[in-house]
């Protein structure tokens, strides 16, 4: 697919209109719930007249049609919502309508997973048919155009005895083309616009089954995916931020990922029951290409400009086996266990070329890159865990547990390195060990009428080594020194948590907990080969790390009235990063980071009446991340994400035929502040709020028509308003029962 690329833009939203009339969606909704109610109406028959003819003399036959039309018009609601007094377990439903932006159509597409413009087809199918005894034939489909999205499945079973399934679906991950910029000129940067950014999703499948009775139960699957297309990158390129100040780069120029990838994946798994014991293997082989080049678009409109192609290639192939058995000792004695072997085989090969164009070879004269990468790795995993299930007294359950997993993994690579017309070889082997063992033990308590206990503690001790040698190599005097290093780390994962809660009354109940977490991990480098001051001393540079986090929450749910229901929380959290660099850098340790967090939540839920339900919700989040460089230069401020969110709800039940549902949404955050002069702002500036409506009519006991409208208004001040846009979204639906 050929890659066009605009250049800078304007501020504000990238297309001037609306994008597409929705003139035939509106039209299409008007002509269905016309005709179709007046269809409806024509047919139906007035019971009093039904009587008085049928008595008439119109016969026996004419008498059971107006029967049968009048216990349709009297049917209950309960029979009208579930289609009747006979039941009706298939369906198909039409659907049609249209997503209408105005603004940056590709942040709509991307926020809200929909295509810009018109849609329609078949949103869902479902029939089941009994062809023989105990055998059914399952169709389910969804087709739905220019909005990528197809889904079909064909299941043929026969009750306790075997099952035979074949699917395939595609979708679309909708994607937005847009990187950042520079706001105090005015200047936001996005590949080309006018084509449908997005990844695309395929997958192919067979399952099959047999599970005879007194017979072990075998299960396979067989399943093909595949991606590809675009999807955007946050690792974005480098732009001069001023033209006045061509010495400042900041990463604001767009980068995207072009995917090709292809996977195929085989699953057998066996059970069965052996007195108590219920026991399973399972076999899995997975195969896959990866293909990912990530563009990237650098100093734009500039005479320094460039474009850098960065491919990586991965093939791998994925073997697992696992084994599981589950089985009550005693009535109040449950055990089970479980044990998986994991192999990773995996190639890879790629290059990180600048050029005048995306997939160009290597030309000399620009800056460093590598060609020629190839290379492997290998990894291999145990995991095996164990879990008992206890219950000493009726009001006492302990579950205590083990999980123990071992991986050991080495990489190869090779390739060259390119800078101007020089250039050098460059090797780099790495071995990785690791011992996790993890214990954890569950306590519950409901001894006291209307209380319920628990607690939880959680431990993880583990231990690894780590080897390095070479990498990337020195050309002309530039780029990174080869290594040699000897990593010996220890991990100590701790986690401790309470809670109760107290149903005081019909009407009230509380619940309060909390938690506390650390992390430590420590570092004994036993041989590093690079001086602390060089650019790539990390991870030899720290010696120690501990993440400690203190968490509290406390709810109430209170019901004053029986029709009024109240459900507030308050969350508190507390975290810090204590950080040890090597003794020869000459630092001492320091409280690297520090967050802190509240979170408020209020939900009210009243039913005036028994047709009517209202709902309401407001959310309430400060959150900020502090690290000492904040007290030293203004380029790295405090990490502020603080929002708040509400939310209003309606449903209301209008007849026995007629639902009619709303809801109203509004957000907003204010984090951006504007420090251009000293870096590259990356606090959030939002503000979001919507509408949407949904009215469904059941026509008949079989026809029901759904008619949704739905309403976005978005403004980003991040982006200096570049991402602004309003979407309006239209459809109807008909479902048909039989």
């Amino acid at each position: 697919m050929p890659m066009k690329v605009l250049r800078r833009r304007a501020p504000l939203r990238s297309r001037t209109g609306w994008s597409r009339p929705v003139t035939f969606t509106v039209g299409l909704v008007l002509t269905q719930t016309l005709s179709l109610a007046g269809s409806e109406s024509g047919a139906r028959t007035d019971p009093a007249k039904s009587e008085g003819v049928s008595a008439s003399a119109q016969g026996t036959e004419a008498q059971a049609e107006n029967t049968s039309a009048s216990s349709e018009t009297h049917l209950t609601p309960e029979q009208w919502f579930e289609g009747g007094k006979e039941t009706l377990n298939n369906w198909i439903e039409f659907a049609f309508g249209g997503l209408l932006t105005r603004g940056n159509q590709a942040e709509a597409q991307s926020r809200h997973q929909l295509r810009d413009g018109l849609f329609g087809g078949i949103q869902d199918l479902h029939d089941q048919t009994e062809v023989a005894k105990n055998t059914a034939v399952t169709l389910d489909g969804r087709a739905l155009f220019d909005a990528h999205d197809y889904r079909l499945s064909v299941a043929v079973s026969r009750e306790d005895a075997w099952y035979l399934r074949l699917h395939a679906a595609q979708s679309r991950l909708w994607s937005g083309p847009t990187g950042g910029g520079y706001a105090p000129e005015g200047r936001w940067y996005t590949f080309s616009e006018g084509e449908d950014w997005g990844l695309d999703r395929t997958e192919l499948g067979i399952e099959a089954g047999v599970h005879p009775k007194g017979l072990p139960h075998a299960h396979f699957r067989y399943l093909h995916r595949t991606r590809e297309g675009y999807r955007d990158a946050t690792t974005w390129g480098m732009a001069h931020a001023s033209t006045g100040n061509p010495s400042r780069v900041l990463g604001v120029a767009p980068a995207l990922y072009d995917m090709d990838e292809s996977v195929d994946r085989f699953e057998l798994d066996v059970t069965h029951r052996i007195r108590k014991t219920d026991v399973g293997l399972g076999l899995r082989y997975e195969g896959g290409d990866l293909e990912h080049t990530r563009k990237v678009f650098e100093y734009p409109d500039e005479p320094v400009e460039r474009k850098l192609t960065d491919r990586q290639g991965t093939r791998y192939d994925l073997l697992s086996v696992h084994a599981w058995s589950e089985t009550w000792l005693r009535k109040n004695l449950f055990f089970s266990t479980g044990y998986l072997y994991a192999n990773l085989d995996s190639d890879f090969d790629g290059s990180r070329i600048y050029g005048t164009d995306f997939g160009v070879g290597y030309v000399p004269g620009y800056p460093l890159g590598y060609t020629s990468l190839g290379g492997g790795a290998q990894q291999r995993e145990h995991v095996m865990n164990a879990n008992l299930l206890y219950q000493p007294h009726v009001h006492w359950v302990l579950i205590p547990s083990i999980r123990v997993q071992r991986l050991d993994a080495d990489a190869d690579s090779q390739g060259w390195g390119t800078q101007g017309r020089a250039g050098t070889r460059f090797s780099a082997q790495s071995e990785r060990a690791l011992l996790d063992v993890r214990e954890r033990l569950e306590l519950r308590y409901t001894g006291l009428t209307n209380w319920i206990f628990h607690a939880t503690g959680d431990w993880t001790q583990g231990e690894g080594s780590l080897e390095e040698v070479g990498g990337l190599s020195l050309v002309g005097g530039t780029g990174v020194a080869p290594v040699r290093r000897d990593t010996d780390d220890s991990r100590l994962f701790q986690k401790y948590s309470v809670g109760v809660r107290w149903y005081s009354a019909s009407w009230l109940s509380v619940e309060v907990g909390g938690y506390y977490k650390r992390h430590r991990y420590e570092y004994d480098h036993g041989l590093d080969s690079t001086a602390n001051n060089s650019l790539n001393r990390y991870p030899a540079y720290l010696t120690y790390q501990r993440f400690d986090t203190w968490d509290g929450h406390a709810g109430l749910t209170l019901r004053p009235l029986a029709k009024v229901t109240l459900i507030s929380r308050y969350e508190f959290q507390h975290s810090t990063v204590q950080t040890r660099p090597d003794a020869a850098s000459g630092l001492s340790d320091v409280e690297s980071a520090l967050l802190t967090s509240h979170i408020l939540q209020q939900s009210l839920g009243f039913t005036p009446w028994s047709r009517l339900t209202l709902q309401g919700s407001w959310t309430r989040v400060w959150s900020e991340v502090e690290t000492p460089a904040a007290a030293v230069t203004r380029a790295l401020l405090a990490s502020e994400n603080n929002y708040w969110l509400a939310q209003l709800q309606a449903i209301c039940v209008l007849d026995d035929r007629t639902d009619l549902s709303t809801i109203w949404f509004y957000y907003r955050a204010d984090n951006f502040e504007d420090f251009w002069a000293d870096g590259l702002p990356l606090g959030v500036a939002a503000k979001e709020h919507g509408f949407m409506a949904s009215c469904t009519r059941r026509l008949s006991a079989r026809l029901r028509l759904t008619l949704r409208y739905g309403y976005v208004h978005h403004r980003d001040e991040t982006f200096g308003q570049s991402r602004n846009y309003e979407a309006h979204w239209v459809a109807s639906s008909m479902q048909y029962r039989f």
